[in-house]
């Protein structure tokens, strides 16, 4: 999985896949058992949601209220991936800063990734 899909964070709305995973019946639960990233690999897999909308595939991670856009599965699922590690190193930069739910989404990430 080499494709990347590239989103402008002002076009991301967080609220969004969940409002698409109410109303679809396009809608199936996959594992992920690798990051496919030389720094970074999962502890155990992740369990996230691939949905189709109109226009786009969706992958939500929902524990740590994460998604992925893209025109293909694959695509989607770069995406998230690659925002779950965005996610580990912006909170781990500042994990001693952290504010309640920051910190209870970092708890969870260094359970399932961890640096190589």
């Amino acid at each position: 999985m080499t494709t990347e899909l590239k989103t402008k964070e002002s076009e991301r709305n967080h609220t969004a896949p969940n409002l698409l995973l109410a109303g679809s019946d396009r809608q199936k639960t996959i594992q992920v058992k690798t990051l496919n990233h030389p720094n970074f690999e999962l502890r155990q897999p992740l369990v996230i949601t691939v949905q189709e909308d109109r226009q786009n595939i969706i992958a939500n991670y929902n524990e740590l209220d994460s998604f992925g856009c893209g025109c293909t599965e694959s695509e989607a699922v770069v995406d998230l991936l690659n925002e779950i590690i965005e996610t580990y190193v912006d909170l781990e930069s500042e994990e001693k800063a952290l504010q309640p739910t920051a910190k209870r989404l970092w708890n969870h990430l260094q359970n399932v990734v961890v640096r190589k």
